[in-house]
């Protein structure tokens, strides 16, 4: 009963809403495992946005209607704790896996995506934009291969590109794999999209191969955009130099008419790095054989 009602409230807002985004979306990319939680808490710390909010994630058909109950009742608490992710917390900024799925395929690329429905989003965005009164930012690793889509939509969206050093990426990927029970052949995080039902000789192998082509399809697709609307952050040098990204973000909001305002209780913050994995001996031999191996088959086929 609660949860139609939603639905009505939510569908009533939306159309009483009309009209263009006011700001441009900022979307932050990467493949899994490679940093892109902590910019995403960094930026969100420091500045206001709007964003999905966990409580908006849980229930997907009403994202607005939990972000208004978000804002009433839950207090926004700054924190860079997270666990594969998963930042704790209703007020959180979340991925809101489940809302883009509405419209984009999970699980199975063959899929098409709800072109007829996709309007959806920039619309649920604009509500958030009133709520929040503050620009949409949003961290989804699944993003990392919707760019066209996204940029279809929000012609003026901005885009950081989260890069680490690949042995560390992979380790922190079989971590992750390895946590949630995955198994050889299937997913964890964005899929590659030239690979995603492909044969795997070993989980590193597969989690080469996630890493190589999600990059890939990263900066194929941002090479078509003007370059003054991403930027590529290597994650190593964030946690060295974190107050770099606001700067550019800042740049880049301002460019487009966009004065970002800063959160209370922000400033600089020690960003930790997160531990790598073995660079030595097998593993790395390993590694070194599946992009070997990757590039190959993106070359010759």
């Amino acid at each position: 009963m609660i949860y139609r009602l939603a639905k009505h409230l939510e569908a009533f807002w939306l159309r009483a809403f009309p009209g263009g985004n006011r700001f441009p979306p900022l979307f932050i990319v990467g493949v899994p495992r490679s940093g892109t939680t902590v910019v995403y808490q960094h930026l969100v710390n420091n500045r206001r946005f709007a964003f999905f909010s966990n409580l908006a994630k849980a229930y997907p058909r009403s994202p607005l209607m939990a972000s208004l109950w978000t804002l009433a009742v839950h207090r926004f608490r700054r924190s860079y704790e997270s666990r594969f992710g998963i930042i704790p917390g209703a007020s959180s900024p979340s991925d809101g896996w489940e809302i883009f799925h509405r419209w984009f395929p999970e699980r199975d690329l063959s899929q098409e995506t709800a072109w007829d429905k996709l309007p959806e989003l920039p619309a649920i965005v604009r509500g958030l934009e009133r709520l929040y009164r503050a620009p949409f930012i949003n961290k989804n690793n699944s993003n990392s291969i919707r760019i066209p889509a996204l940029s279809s939509i929000f012609p003026d969206s901005l885009y950081v590109h989260v890069r680490r050093e690949m042995l560390a990426n992979v380790s922190s990927l079989l971590r992750a794999r390895q946590a949630h029970g995955i198994p050889l052949g299937s997913w964890w995080g964005a899929l590659p999209p030239r690979f995603w039902r492909h044969p795997f000789h070993d989980e590193i192998e597969q989690a080469v191969f996630q890493v190589c082509d999600v990059a890939h399809e990263i900066e194929t697709t941002l090479a078509q955009l003007p370059s003054r609307r991403w930027l590529a952050l290597d994650y190593e040098s964030f946690c060295t130099d974190p107050g770099g990204i606001l700067v550019w973000v800042d740049g880049a909001m301002r460019r487009q008419g966009v004065k970002l305002k800063a959160r209370r209780g922000g400033g600089a913050a020690a960003i930790h790095l997160s531990e790598g994995g073995p660079g030595d001996g097998p593993f790395r031999r390993r590694v070194e054989e599946s992009v070997a191996r990757w590039r190959s088959l993106v070359t010759h086929g």
